[in-house]
């Protein structure tokens, strides 16, 4: 009889024993989880900040180039406190531009760069999000000055003039 209240007393204490197992690495997986959620969240940040850091060279890269015109866009009465900036290389004659300044563009609507040559209205190409001081929107030999216009989706052939919000002189 004692020896069966021993097992009995040992049964009791390895299920406790397992028990406490259980619930401790209950609680290091919940904790390991936390740990790789917080893991994740500091990996996209630093992804985040790692590809606004390369944006930023970029364009410290083109105010730095002694070949690069720096054209400044000011917003017109309706659009005052609008603005953006046209890189015009003088070399190339490529035109790129930064438009961070400029209001999101309404759905199915787009901005639409304008190189004033000659005294007319040329489209120097279509802005996006994405395109911005990294992809030239067009090769322009010639322009007195910029505007930047918000159209439809895909441009227009001739700017719709009262919806300009930005023009430069050069």
């Amino acid at each position: 009889m004692e020896k069966a209240r021993t097992l009995m007393v040992d049964r009791i204490l390895l299920q406790l024993l397992f028990l406490v197992s259980l619930a401790g690495n209950l609680f290091w997986m919940n904790d390991q989880s936390v740990n790789k959620d917080r893991f994740t969240a500091l990996q996209n940040e630093i992804n985040n900040l790692d590809s606004a850091n390369q944006k930023m060279n970029q364009k410290l890269k083109m105010f730095t180039d002694p070949d690069m015109m720096i054209v400044s866009l000011r917003g017109v009465e309706k659009h005052a406190d609008s603005k953006a900036v046209v890189f015009w290389d003088k070399k190339t004659k490529d035109v790129y531009l930064n438009a961070e300044n400029l209001p999101k563009a309404p759905e199915g609507m787009q901005y639409q760069l304008w190189a004033i040559a000659d005294g007319k209205p040329v489209s120097a190409g279509m802005y996006s999000e994405e395109k911005d001081s990294k992809v030239s929107l067009a090769n322009i030999p010639n322009a007195q000055a910029f505007a930047i216009t918000l159209e439809k989706q895909g441009g227009s052939a001739v700017p719709t003039m009262e919806n300009m919000f930005v023009i430069g002189n050069i």
